[in-house]
């Protein structure tokens, strides 16, 4: 059963502009952004001058991060993140502002505490009004692996995109990842980072607990040596795999009416009529352009006709003889 999804919204700004951040850091930080979303977007709160903003979470909360036995050690992921800035740069005002101004734990209350600056809750809370991400907080808190949470941020910001694909720099990569002197050669950029988050978030996937995985391919333009400098990246959701799915159905459909009416005008050539079908399978994408013409040489043409007119056409057009 799918987990019940949170949805969350992140600025393409901050999914660039942020510094690298580890798994534990990068969870803390998701459980921020949920809390500015539920107090300024999810409550509609007019927001026409900001102040800082005090957060609380209780254990609980925090053990999302990490587990309910390390909640210490989540808060001190919690703490570092006083240390992690984001850089932004506009036409009027760069800023470089931390993620948090402090962390506190009390004692009393046994309830962690942050605060976040005045500078950046504007980028936060307009997370879904605007150029931005959204991506499943559960999916997010949920991920294993840092390469996974940064891969799933960059396919949310791309799957609106046309194509739903992109590319990375490996170069670039590495410094998302925090992973600049490791995985020297493509084979192991390619399983201990590609493959572990392609495989994660496509388990997940198939689960029904997230909303897209990735494949990728080296841009072989970039190959310098046995080296790629660059991957292109394809992202599958449940909305293009099911309008795959329908693209499918209906080509097939195509193939078979294309098919019914060979067998109707080449009645004495039914070789000529599955030679016709086998090569729709063997190329889907000539279909489209075959049922376009069918159909219109149905319009113009009838009996002995159109049976010359449309041996010639897919002679020709389509070379099958």
């Amino acid at each position: 059963m799918a987990r019940e999804k949170e949805l969350i919204s992140q600025a393409n700004d901050l999914t660039n502009a942020m510094s690298p951040l580890d798994l534990v850091q990068k969870r803390c930080f998701y459980l921020i952004v949920q809390q500015v979303r539920k107090e300024y977007v999810e409550t509609d709160k007019p927001a026409t001058k900001y102040e800082n903003m005090t957060i609380h979470m209780t254990s609980e909360t925090l053990a999302r991060a990490r587990d309910a036995k390390h909640v210490k050690e989540a808060f001190e992921s919690l703490a570092e993140l006083k240390k992690a800035y984001f850089k932004i740069f506009t036409e009027k005002y760069w800023l470089v502002v931390g993620i948090i101004n402090y962390a506190k734990y009390d004692l009393k209350t046994k309830t962690y505490e942050v605060e976040v600056s005045k500078e950046i809750l504007p980028y936060l809370v307009d997370l879904s009004r605007k150029y931005f991400t959204t991506y499943n907080l559960c999916v997010a808190i949920s991920l294993r692996h840092v390469s996974s949470q940064r891969f799933y941020e960059l396919c949310n910001q791309y799957k609106n995109k046309a194509g739903q694909r992109f590319f990375l720099n490996v170069d670039e990569l590495r410094q998302m990842l925090l992973i600049v002197d490791k995985y020297e050669s493509d084979y192991k950029m390619r399983v201990k980072v590609f493959d572990v988050a392609q495989k994660e978030l496509k388990e997940l996937y198939d689960k029904g607990e997230c909303d897209l995985w990735f494949e990728y391919e080296p841009d072989e333009g970039s190959k310098v040596g046995k080296k790629y400098n660059r991957y292109w990246f394809t992202i599958h959701t449940n909305e293009s795999e099911k309008k795959q799915a329908e693209s499918i159905k209906q080509t097939q459909q195509q193939a078979l009416y294309i098919y019914k009416v060979a067998l109707s005008v080449f009645k004495r050539d039914k070789k000529f009529c599955q030679r016709i079908y086998t090569y729709m399978n063997m190329n889907p994408d000539k279909v489209q352009p075959i049922f376009d013409k069918v159909t219109r040489l149905e319009k113009d043409y009838k009996g002995t006709d159109l049976a010359k007119i449309l041996r010639y056409v897919i002679n020709n057009d389509f070379e099958v003889k």
